[in-house]
């Protein structure tokens, strides 16, 4: 099940801080209070690449992770998907990106420390940034490279969003955050 939701303001200064802290693929606690979390993904590559033959898709988990321990009054835990365009140095030497799309998977069981390729565990939602009504997809265009951000969220309480629910979910996840762990990736699709 798919919630649409707009953007925030903090989506696009989430990955402001986040860029300045780790480049390219570091793990940063920038923007979120509480401890980092360890996090990353056994298919990106050493050079910080996915594989063309994991085949991005905006339904189901399609690229397996696995984290580290988390604070220990996690209640539940939460995934941020950005799409996003070259980073580039701003005047101050901030470095910004252009977020192309975003997704947050929500309602992700505090017990869990991985999530395999395939289908969303039991319980979780997708919502997926709209733009003017139309869903983005996180997924590169074929045969185009694009950079992505995975940050998990570590929440010390459950949500409870649905599908029906007029709340943004990107601010409920932030405000709720008690730890983080952020990993960058390049990918090309096939």
């Amino acid at each position: 099940m798919n919630l649409r939701y707009p953007y925030a303001a903090l989506g696009m200064s989430m990955l402001a801080l986040v860029l300045a802290s780790c480049g390219t693929g570091g793990a940063s606690n920038a923007t979120t209070k509480g401890p980092s979390i360890r996090f990353g993904s056994p298919a990106v590559t050493a050079a910080k690449v996915i594989p063309p033959r994991y085949k991005c898709d905006n339904r189901t988990i399609w690229l397996p992770l696995k984290w580290g321990t988390l604070p220990a009054r996690t209640q539940e835990l939460a995934l941020y998907i950005v799409r996003f365009g070259v980073p580039k140095v701003a005047s101050g030497g901030q470095v910004k990106a252009e977020i192309k799309a975003e997704a947050l998977v929500l309602g992700l069981h505090s017990t869990l420390h991985r999530l395999k390729r395939g289908k969303l565990p039991p319980g979780a939602l997708i919502a997926i940034h709209a733009a003017n009504g139309e869903p983005q997809s996180v997924c590169p265009r074929k045969g185009v490279a694009e950079n992505l951000l995975f940050r998990i969220y570590a929440l010390n309480r459950k949500l409870h969003i649905t599908k029906s629910s007029k709340v943004n979910p990107l601010q409920e996840v932030t405000r709720e955050a008690i730890g983080s762990g952020t990993f960058i990736a390049r990918y090309r699709p096939a």
